[in-house]
């Protein structure tokens, strides 16, 4: 029957133990840290992802809106006619066409519609009212389009004269309902570059 040593028979020592125990908790250790910039680097790509959707529908609204303005002044609650387009270098008002009507035709109402947009504490707010012309009572629907926004620049090119205003419209009297050729609009966030867009605008009479 063989024979087997002392040697040959121990099991690990103490140390040997705490050597295994250590390079099993490095390497627990190791794989956390791995585990962890995984989910850092899914949230952050998700977040950024998530941005990219919202910023994506917010400038869907946008284009639409811009691409469809008209020129058709209005009445304010005062009395006073406002210019189809006003705009300042960090908001602009002015009426678009192509406001979609789903109420039955008894039940019409006009297919122009009246927004502003304007920045707000970083965000970027849409409103729009359900009437052109306004009563005293008449109150804007308000909604975020954007958030997270900390620059909103606006451009106005005078296809007159030829060069970009920083308001609209220009400040000849009789030029108060004329449309601007192109509009810029410049939004800067806080995690993504600026944005810069351009729109034509074509709109005419009703």
């Amino acid at each position: 029957m063989p024979s087997f040593s002392k040697q040959q028979a121990r099991g690990f020592t103490l140390i040997e133990l705490i050597i295994a125990i250590g390079i099993f908790a490095l390497i627990g250790l190791s794989a956390t840290f791995i585990l962890n910039g995984v989910l850092t680097a899914n949230e952050t790509s998700q977040r950024h992802g998530d941005q990219m959707a919202a910023m994506q529908r917010g400038f869907l609204f946008i284009r639409r809106d811009f691409e469809q303005i008209i020129k058709r002044p209005i009445i304010d609650e005062y009395g006073t006619e406002l210019s189809a387009v006003i705009g300042v270098e960090n908001g602009i008002e002015f009426t678009r066409a192509g406001w979609s009507n789903p109420l039955p035709a008894d039940h019409r109402r006009s297919e122009l519609q009246r927004l502003r947009y304007v920045m707000e504490e970083g965000a970027l707010i849409r409103e729009y009212w359900f009437e052109l012309d306004r009563a005293s009572n008449t109150l804007a629907r308000r909604a975020v389009l954007l958030n997270g926004i900390q620059q909103l620049a606006l451009r106005y090119y005078d296809g007159q004269s030829k060069e970009w205003l920083l308001t609209w419209p220009p400040l000849d009297p009789e030029r108060k309902n004329d449309m601007p050729q192109v509009i810029e609009l410049l939004i800067e966030t806080e995690n993504m570059d600026e944005i810069r867009r351009l729109f034509s605008i074509t709109g005419g009479t009703t």
